[in-house]
């Protein structure tokens, strides 16, 4: 009932935005409708992010157990995005397709970490990303890596700061309003008895 109460004037101000940018309207103008339907379209986002953590975090779901085999699915997720990496000029590099990676875990929970990492590195990578697996006796990690502007950040910090609920970095607030997704990406992670972590090598952030 809250989200739908979020969305509802949202949704208006999208309307309204839309249909000024439909009439005679100066340069200028235009340039200010669009900044504002930019800024609308990340709030959306955000208030997504925050409703599905909410939820995530106040329902007791149980995993699924099922065979799940990760390779596929990250090409599809990948395949799906295709427009949207194509657009920022980005390139991915994914795991050699003859490497066949399974674990017992819920689909729909991978999937969703997928995505949330995938989305990440689209927006906030500063070169192309490079998708690897690497399996041990017990597990399977999926390691996301990509270019890192380590100068927006005043001094070192620690890498796993991004999993933190609402992670907001004020030193990068021109071109975002924190890493979102990964707060989700980290809960699920443990849902289905693993963890996620991040480390820094010579400007490469890798999320594991």
């Amino acid at each position: 009932n809250i989200s739908h109460d979020f969305r509802t004037p949202l949704t208006a101000v999208k309307g309204y935005i839309q249909m000024l940018k439909n009439t005679e309207v100066t340069r200028d103008q235009l340039d200010k409708l669009n900044i504002a339907e930019k800024h609308v379209g990340r709030l959306e986002q955000l208030l997504s992010i925050f409703f599905e953590y909410s939820y995530l975090l106040s329902n007791d779901i149980e995993a699924k157990k099922e065979t799940v085999h990760v390779l596929p699915l990250i090409q599809e997720t990948v395949a799906g995005l295709y427009s949207e990496i194509e657009q920022k000029g980005l390139k991915i590099e994914l795991p050699e397709s003859n490497e066949r990676f399974t674990i017992e875990a819920d689909e729909a929970m991978v999937v969703r970490i997928i995505q949330n990492l995938i989305r990440n590195s689209i927006t906030h990578s500063y070169g192309h990303i490079v998708i690897a697996l690497k399996e041990s006796a017990d597990y399977v990690t999926i390691q996301f890596s990509n270019p890192i502007d380590l100068s927006t950040y005043k001094e070192a910090f620690d890498p796993n700061v991004f999993f933190d609920r609402f992670y907001t970095s004020d030193t990068t607030r021109v071109s975002n309003t924190g890493l979102g997704g990964l707060s989700i990406v980290k809960l699920l992670s443990e849902k289905l008895g693993g963890k996620a972590l991040a480390t820094i090598e010579n400007d490469i952030i890798t999320f594991h």
